[in-house]
């Protein structure tokens, strides 16, 4: 999946969620909420809303307090994409495509019937997959491991740590972010890291990607470009990836975790 795909992509999620908190925006009361701290003790108002003057909100009206910080939050959300739509529709529209192929259908007839394409220069081949080289998955950005399992196995996440936790317990063998060699839309071999890579005994070699940042635009592009390369090199959900994902708020689903690590042994 080339990075057109996976900005058109990213547009529609990012209009997707327009419509969901412009909905929330919508049921939500008026008003801004500011707080004051007297004599130790906390004390919200409200602004707007129908008042021109600070409205005092008691503690006690906790669902009100809630429901002003959730409408700030998703008008802040709202502006936050409209304007990465606004930018990322300007930039389809002026983006051109550096593949080999686009650019020699814009060459001369001369120039097209000579039939190879050059590809990357040697230089830019070496960047392109030696960034992502590794001998083991144990280096590979180590000083980001800050999580221990049970056992001793360091991961990045929490989430990542109740997965291996749950492997652990049903004896599956596994391993963490083991290099996989892969073959890109240029036919240049690249490294990429799954989160784990499980030798089922029914099933044989599967990987298990764990997606615990989606919130996070720059997170969600780089996972849309992995899944796309593991899809163009066969591997693919429902036969030998696992994919799940962390809640919108940070949660994990430890009861579906488990049964997909169950359905492994």
């Amino acid at each position: 999946m080339g990075y057109i795909e996976l900005t058109k992509n990213d547009l529609q999620v990012e209009k997707e969620l327009i419509e969901i908190y412009s909905r929330m925006v919508s049921r939500l009361p008026e008003g801004r909420l500011t707080m004051k701290i007297r004599g130790g003790g906390t004390y919200y108002y409200r602004t707007g809303g129908g008042s021109a003057k600070q409205e005092y909100i008691s503690v006690k009206d906790r669902d009100l307090i809630e429901a002003l910080r959730d409408r700030r939050y998703a008008e802040k959300m709202l502006k936050v994409l409209r304007e990465n739509i606004r930018v990322q529709e300007r930039m389809l529209r002026s983006y051109r495509s550096y593949s080999p192929e686009h650019i020699t259908s814009t060459l001369g007839k001369a120039y097209q019937s000579l039939g190879t394409l050059p590809g990357k220069p040697a230089d830019a081949r070496r960047r392109s997959s030696g960034a992502d080289s590794g001998a083991a998955g144990a280096s590979f950005r180590s000083d980001e491991l800050l999580h221990r399992t049970s056992f001793g196995l360091m991961v990045r996440s929490k989430s990542e740590a109740l997965i291996a936790e749950l492997l652990r317990k049903h004896r599956i063998d596994f391993s963490y972010e083991k290099p996989l060699r892969l073959v890109d839309d240029d036919g240049f071999s690249v490294v990429r890291y799954p989160d784990f890579t499980v030798r089922s005994r029914g099933s044989g070699v599967m990987y298990w990607e764990h997606l615990g940042l989606l919130t996070d635009a720059d997170y969600r592009e780089a996972a849309y470009r992995k899944l796309g390369l593991y899809y163009d090199n066969g591997i693919i959900p429902g036969s030998n990836l696992i994919i799940t994902c962390d809640s919108a708020d940070g949660g994990l689903d430890m009861s579906a975790i488990s049964k997909i690590a169950a359905s492994l042994v």
